[in-house]
This record gives C-alpha cells, sequence and structure tokens, in this order.
C-alpha cells in the first residue's frame, strides 16, 4: 500500500488518472451534494460548515497518508483506532462543544 501513494510508476498514475481523473477532481462537488442534504440547525452558514467537514477529512488523509509514509505498522487494530478518532471529531462538528 506504501508503494501505491509514494512508489506510483509513471505509466500507472496516467492510467489512473485517465480512468479515475474526474472522479477525484469532482470529489469535494461529491461531498457538497452529499452534505447538502444535511439539516442544519437555524443561522448556520452551510458554506463554512462543509469547509469545517472537510477540513477535518482532509486532515485525517493527510495524517493517513503520513502515517503510511513514516512506515508505522498500520494493522487493524490501528485502523479501527484511526477511523474511531476521526468519526468522534466528526461527532464533534456535527453535535458542537459549547454546552
Amino acid at each position: 500500500m506504501r508503494e501505491a501513494f509514494f512508489a506510483t510508476p509513471y505509466e500507472l498514475k496516467m492510467e489512473i488518472e485517465e480512468k479515475y481523473g474526474e472522479l477525484i477532481t469532482n470529489r469535494d462537488k461529491e461531498w457538497e451534494l452529499l452534505f447538502a442534504k444535511v439539516p442544519l440547525r437555524e443561522g448556520v452558514d452551510r458554506g463554512q460548515s462543509f469547509k469545517l467537514v472537510m477540513l477535518v477529512l482532509d486532515y485525517f488523509d493527510n495524517k493517513y497518508i503520513s502515517e503510511l509514509a513514516d512506515d508505522s505498522d498500520l494493522d487493524e487494530t490501528y485502523l479501527q483506532s484511526f477511523l474511531a478518532e476521526r468519526d468522534s471529531f466528526l461527532a464533534l462538528v456535527r453535535h458542537g462543544i459549547e454546552r
């Protein structure tokens, strides 16, 4: 898996771009369409809320890739812990932190 992120052959990168480039490019648009269905509290700015969710997701994407680069032992236990941590941050965003 590490090699897929850090040592992908040029030919394979081109093939990935051809097959999935549009999907990758439109990822945020797809997330935004899904987010548009989420009911928000009155007065909450939808655009800012979406950006906050994307910041959290991007942070965890980068954290996971960084762990791959550090050659960490990423077993099933780590993955479950990682996903639980990510989900807890998303829950903070969803439910707020102020009483």
